[in-house]
């Protein structure tokens, strides 16, 4: 397929999913373009430097990659996640594996990271406050995580439940 039929197919996706913008990057940015618009109302368009919140998907990334890694005989699932963060302090950290990360069995409750790492961005277009108003159990006081370092502040006072030992 050439370029411009590949371009005129993801433009056709784009309006038949109503997608208000998106970028496809392949190759290790031999071939980089955005569609559509980061912001609607403005017509901003999408650019190399848009953020786009892909939330969960890094998941499944960084499973296939741990995966990858024990394959490799680098790593086991079952090794500590203190192997890795030693920073993490918090009771029973030592106890959690990677395994329990990777399938949500780590006794961690759910938290909000997402929000607080896109908090200055929220807060300068007013999501963040419309995030509290619709209930979200979100802190004005936190800080932002946008470094390792206050990544690991904000989860050391956390305390868990038991791993969960039932998923094999």
């Amino acid at each position: 397929m050439d370029k411009e039929k590949y371009e005129a197919f993801a433009e056709s996706l784009i309006i038949s999913h109503q997608t208000p913008g998106t970028i496809i990057a392949l190759n290790h940015q031999r071939y980089e373009k955005g569609f559509g618009y980061r912001d609607l109302e403005n017509q901003w368009p999408v650019t190399a430097d848009t953020v786009f919140g892909i939330g969960s998907i890094t998941k499944s990334m960084t499973c296939i990659a741990i995966l990858q890694l024990q394959e490799n005989g680098e790593l086991s699932v079952h090794d500590s996640i203190k192997t890795y963060i030693p920073e993490i302090t918090f009771k029973g950290s030592d106890e959690i594996t990677l395994h329990h990360l990777m399938t949500h069995t780590s006794g961690l409750p759910p938290l909000n990271t997402l929000f607080y790492a896109n908090k200055q961005s929220m807060e300068r277009d007013g999501s963040f406050d419309l995030q509290i108003q619709l209930g979200a159990p979100l802190d004005r006081k936190q800080d932002s995580i946008d470094t390792y370092e206050a990544l690991i502040n904000y989860l050391t006072p956390f305390r868990k439940k038991s791993p969960s030992s039932s998923v094999s």
